[in-house]
């Protein structure tokens, strides 16, 4: 009878001793764009805060397209080997007055983790809002990231919830700080992270 139900056990074996917790990744910004005539470029510490912890980093580039339309591409490394990507985010309602900024990211990942490879396609709607302070432009957001990852021998679904704040200060206005907080809510994990970017003119004088 074993032998009759081994592909049954081999799967379950498998399943069970893979990590059930993904998402390298973080969503890294708001609804606001980078001005156009500007690209971005930035770096990004993310401490895993639950299933074990360790550090990862990584680097991106951002550029927009349009007053909606921007795309970026990212690397790192740390506590997952490695991990190469880009997104594309889409803000159909801009922040004004009242309302708030509502827009989609959606991305395409190769990451590694062991010996393993996986893809991720990631989709995350964001909600941002602007205010201005005594000391520069702070810009809070949520968002939920949803993870679609494959390896080898499986598909499974993540999701967190995510919350985090740009700074633009007012001393230092060709430059964004963040810092950003999530939670595991179904096979992923729990993380603090945050952020700097530079602001590079794209013909500089």
């Amino acid at each position: 009878m074993f032998f009759r139900f081994k592909p049954i056990f081999v799967s379950l074996s498998m399943l069970l001793l893979t990590s059930s917790s993904f998402g390298f990744w973080t969503v890294q910004e708001s609804n606001e764009m980078t001005p156009q005539g500007k690209y971005k470029v930035g770096a990004e510490p993310q401490y895993r805060t639950s299933d074990g912890s360790g550090f990862n980093f990584t680097g991106f580039f951002d550029k927009s397209f349009s007053d909606a339309l921007s795309a970026r591409a990212l690397i790192g490394t740390g506590e997952n080997d490695f991990v190469a990507g880009a997104s594309i985010k889409w803000v159909p309602f801009p922040d004004f007055e009242k309302q708030p900024a509502l827009g989609l990211k959606m991305g395409g990942y190769l990451w590694k983790e062991a010996s393993e490879s996986f893809t991720t396609l990631r989709v995350e709607p964001i909600i941002s809002k602007k205010f201005e302070s005594s000391f520069g432009q702070l810009t809070p957001y949520a968002a939920i990231p949803v993870m679609f990852n494959s390896g080898n021998n499986f598909n499974k679904t993540s999701l967190q919830f995510a919350v985090g704040s740009e700074l633009r200060h007012s001393e230092a206005d060709n430059m964004t700080f963040g810092l950003e907080v999530a939670a595991n809510a179904k096979d992923a994990f729990s993380y603090v992270a945050g952020f700097v970017t530079i602001y590079v003119d794209q013909n500089p004088q």
